[in-house]
């Protein structure tokens, strides 16, 4: 069994994403995995590290789509179909479930350790992010947490919850509208900041 070689604790492989509890106060590192051998292999250490690194497997569909686009992140190299609904989460063949990442980027977004979400809302992404919410039920701090990076806990009485869940609903329909895309952005920033979707902008607010 693998453990970790910060909190000495033995877990999964699939741990290795998660915090480390010895490192909550100093960073929120993650789990720092490494593999045992066997007692008859004659090691009394352990060895080894990370099982080698594959990405999740994007249909014919998704590759197609992706050959004709350019990363959402900056970067160079290769690209590959980044996708937002993992296949281990209920991900799908649809072109809509990938965004085209470098693979340096795909890297870190896979790791949790890069936020995608404004580079999203500046290329007009809205159906890839309703489509993780409408396909495969995602809900609004799922998705943020996905596209962010971030750990997001909403307040106890759910007030954030239900702000979030209004305010996709509202923005996909600000969509079906034919809002611009300058509006769309400005929407989404209000909402990353604490907002709705309807607020005034600053230089509207009454005096």
């Amino acid at each position: 069994m693998p453990f970790c070689k910060k909190c000495r604790k033995e877990m999964p492989w699939e741990a290795r994403d998660q915090f480390c509890e010895s490192e909550q106060a100093a960073g929120m590192e993650r789990h720092s995995l490494v593999a045992a051998l066997k007692p008859e292999k004659g090691l009394s250490r352990p060895v080894g590290g990370r099982p080698k690194r594959s990405f999740t497997p994007a249909s014919d569909e998704q590759r197609d789509d992706i050959r004709k686009r350019a990363s959402i992140m900056p970067g160079s190299g290769p690209i590959d179909p980044g996708h937002i609904t993992p296949r281990a989460h209920g991900g799908c063949d649809d072109p809509l479930c990938v965004v085209p990442l470098y693979r340096t980027a795909h890297l870190l977004f896979d790791d949790g350790k890069l936020d995608i979400l404004g580079a999203m809302i500046a290329n007009g992404l809205y159906e890839e992010m309703g489509h993780a919410v409408s396909v495969h039920r995602q809900d609004p701090i799922t998705l943020l947490q996905r596209l962010t990076g971030h750990r997001w806990a909403p307040v106890n009485d759910n007030t954030e919850v239900r702000r979030l869940q209004n305010a996709l609903g509202d923005i996909s329909g600000m969509q079906s509208d034919g809002a611009s895309a300058e509006e769309m952005a400005a929407a989404c920033d209000r909402v990353r900041h604490g907002g709705n979707v309807w607020d005034d902008e600053p230089g509207e607010q009454a005096a």
